[in-house]
């Protein structure tokens, strides 16, 4: 191989390693939903989560994804969500604006498992965090 080609090769691989070590190491943004604390953009998000998205106006379903349009978080926390529908809608805002979700609390955890598991999403599509306190702390999780 000729030099001028293993210097490129060489600087190629050593800027991959360096924007993978970046991406690895920037803090990640959680958007912590709980129905409650969710009061920007006239409290869409609190009413989605109480009411699914099928059962609001078109004004109200703009609002809410404008919302976690603007928050742009990686992670969607719901905490206590009524119904296996409120998980599949923010499933799919999550998954609209390139975010995951992740259940922070619940107490029927079994039972919303089966339940997704039968609509055809997995584990790998949403994870179950439920042995930590999900307390904002405004820098990285915030509601």
């Amino acid at each position: 191989m000729p030099k001028k080609v293993k210097k490129i090769l060489i600087a190629l691989v050593t800027i991959l390693i360096v924007t993978l070590a970046v991406l690895i190491a920037s803090p990640k943004q959680y958007l912590i939903i709980d129905g409650q604390n969710n009061i920007a953009y006239g409290g869409a998000i609190n009413t989605v989560f109480h009411e699914g998205l099928d059962n609001v106006d078109h004004d109200t379903a703009r609002l809410a994804n404008a919302y976690l349009k603007d928050r742009a978080a990686d992670y969607v926390v719901l905490i206590n969500p009524p119904s296996v529908r409120t998980v599949l809608d923010f499933y799919n805002l999550a998954k609209v604006h390139g975010a995951r979700l992740i259940i922070g609390d619940t107490p029927n955890e079994k039972e919303l498992k089966a339940e997704l598991f039968n609509s055809t999403l997995s584990n790998k599509e949403i994870r179950f965090q439920t042995n930590q306190e999900w307390k904002p702390d405004w820098r990285n999780s915030f509601y």
